[in-house]
């Protein structure tokens, strides 16, 4: 569906935002966030900070992740007063690391006791009757930043009218026992960008945004607007992004470019901020060669912990709070800090004058995501040297984007690989590097399967008719494979069953996790190594679900073909039954 003239012109608000954090529920004064650096500190099943929310005794139960997440997503609906109406025009985009692990308890009599991926998805759609199409994205920490962006896209093109976007994590054994695996949880507390850091501290939130095309629902105004935003694959390492920045910067400039603003338009930046020695050192080292310490950065984990998943909705979230009472915090630490990574923005610092925000994330599996808003109360359109044109002409060249929109997407060529559910790992890793001749040491049969899928799909005659046959077409939309952006993207009704359901026993009966299975059941860890394989430099997803999984991911597809991000895009889907295990891989072009 092309957007209409008048359409095209408009820009997605932020029309409401509500969080639960460490900071509790609403920030109300500057002092909310000197309380929330006062960590607290879990005696079991570790003795280490983390930084819960306080509205509800720390616990995994179900009942407490759904009265968290409800008593959020009540707040948005009352502070827009949504009526039965808007609520059935509302799609759910729902971003988490972990999801509901932490309430799964094991089921000898069950060859798959896993909540599906989508499980609270389906369970806040039906309680709140928001409409047939939703999301949930599990890209570990980029998975509610690319929910937003994604919500973005299928907003200005039309194909949904709003949505509710929520980031999620709540308290888990198994996220807790594997980031301590891997030595990256602090004993002094979270110092982002500081040089005497020592890793993060862990936090639980939810974050909630309603986007849309309506500048006003009902009496509430918005005060920002989410403008573009770009996120792509790193194959450098599974768990740390390329140490020089490389990657992060080409995400950054790439969001910016897209959302027709400058670098030198950028006001404020609010960064990953982890405080993980590599993570921090790599994001300073893009941000600086990217704005030459020009510009003052915000780390908001310091105050709410590493809320993983949900941190791009929950950071925006209070972000947009903090507009609004036009406050500016300032950890602890900076008032002894000499020499920050980045320049680190101050309490005397005023929103007034900031208008346009770079909200950054960094995740394992490699994926980066960068986004840029606007603040429309801005008193300046950036800074008093830049003509008032510049914003018209930026909105014009927003609008002719979406003027040039293709045809739907078409399947080329597909392929489909299955295994019986009983056959060991062992032994699918045994065909699998027979047939594709790649190193598969190590890997689960969740990626296993992927890669031997994909690696039949572009080795196919289908795939080899259509390249050979097209070779002198005049189209620029046919292009070698070999010299094409391809764009990959995952969906799976479960996650990695064997080895995920083999971790929660672990953590039921105590013992330790050993870090290459905990890193290996990150959301996007297969799309790595899939990615790292057949060079996918650019797009990266991973969403959960059970019906209609092609269809939907398809639809995230021709967002991405229209705006000319890929040229290709390479769909995985995988299915897990109780006797069976099956994976398709299609390529997909923009019909020509």
């Amino acid at each position: 569906m092309t957007a209409s003239a008048n359409d095209t012109m408009a820009k997605v608000y932020v029309n409401a935002s509500a969080s639960l954090s460490a900071l509790g529920e609403e920030i109300t004064d500057i002092s909310d966030f000197t309380k929330a650096q006062q960590l607290n500190r879990l005696s079991a099943p570790l003795s280490c900070f983390y930084q819960a929310i306080p509205l509800a005794p720390l616990n995994e139960s179900e009942q407490r992740i759904y009265q968290l997440l409800t008593h959020v997503i009540d707040k948005i609906i009352a502070k827009l007063a949504l009526d039965a109406e808007q609520l059935a025009n509302t799609c759910l985009f729902l971003g988490s690391s972990s999801l509901d692990i932490g309430c799964i308890e094991s089921d000898a009599s069950k060859a798959i006791w896993l909540n599906p991926l989508e499980h609270i998805n389906q369970h806040l759609r039906a309680k709140y009757a928001f409409a047939q199409l939703h999301y949930t994205f599990n890209t570990a920490c980029t998975s509610s930043a690319n929910a937003l962006l994604y919500a973005n896209r299928l907003i200005k093109a039309d194909k949904i009218k709003q949505a509710l976007v929520i980031g999620c994590e709540f308290y888990n054994q198994l996220t807790l026992k594997g980031f301590d695996s891997l030595e990256l949880l602090s004993k002094q507390g979270l110092f982002a960008f500081s040089p005497s850091r020592d890793g993060m501290v862990l936090g639980e939130g939810v974050g909630a945004i309603l986007l849309s095309k309506a500048k006003k629902i009902n009496a509430t105004k918005a005060k920002l607007a989410l403008l573009e935003g770009y996120s792509s694959c790193d194959t450098y390492s599974l768990t740390t992004t390329q140490e020089d920045g490389d990657k992060i910067a080409q995400v950054i400039e790439q969001a910016v470019a897209l959302a027709d603003v400058k670098l030198s338009d950028i006001d404020l930046i609010k960064a990953h901020g982890t405080a993980s020695p590599a993570s921090d050192q790599a994001e300073a080292q893009a941000l600086n060669s990217l704005f030459q310490n020009r510009i003052n950065t915000l780390a908001l984990k310091p105050y709410v912990g590493h809320t993983l998943g949900a941190c791009g909705a929950l950071e925006l979230a209070i972000l947009n709070q903090l507009i609004d009472l036009n406050m500016m915090p300032q950890a602890h630490y900076q008032h002894t800090e000499l020499n920050p990574l980045v320049p680190l923005a101050n309490s005397g610092q005023s929103f007034t004058d900031i208008r346009y925000i770079l909200l950054n994330h960094c995740g394992f599996g490699g994926n980066n995501a960068a986004l840029v808003v606007e603040h429309l109360n801005a008193a300046t359109c950036n800074s008093s040297d830049r003509e008032s044109t510049d914003c018209k002409s930026a909105e014009k060249n927003r609008a002719n984007k979406q003027d040039a929109i293709k045809n739907s997407a078409s399947i080329l060529a597909s392929t489909c690989v299955s295994y019986a559910s009983d056959e060991t790992n062992k032994a699918i890793r045994k065909q699998v590097k027979a047939i594709t001749g790649f190193e598969v040491r190590r890997m689960d049969s969740f990626t296993l399967i992927a890669l031997q899928a994909a690696a039949q799909l572009l080795a196919s005659e289908e795939v080899e008719v259509y390249f050979a046959n097209n070779s002198n077409s005049n189209s620029e939309q046919v292009k070698p494979l070999a010299q094409a952006q391809l764009g990959l993207y995952g969906v799976a009704d479960y996650l990695s069953v064997e080895l995920l359901q083999s971790l929660v026993e672990t953590v039921e009966q105590g013992h330790d996790i050993r870090p290459f299975d905990f890193i290996s059941t990150v959301g996007n860890a297969a799309n790595f190594y899939i990615a790292k394989q057949f060079n996918v430099e650019g797009v990266n997803l991973f969403n959960g679900a059970s019906e209609q999984a092609l269809e939907r991911t398809r639809l995230l597809i021709e967002q991405d073909l229209n705006l000319n991000l890929i040229d290709y895009a390479l769909l995985v889907h995988w299915q897990q039954q109780a006797e069976q295990f099956t994976c398709h891989a299609y390529l997909i072009a923009p019909q020509v």
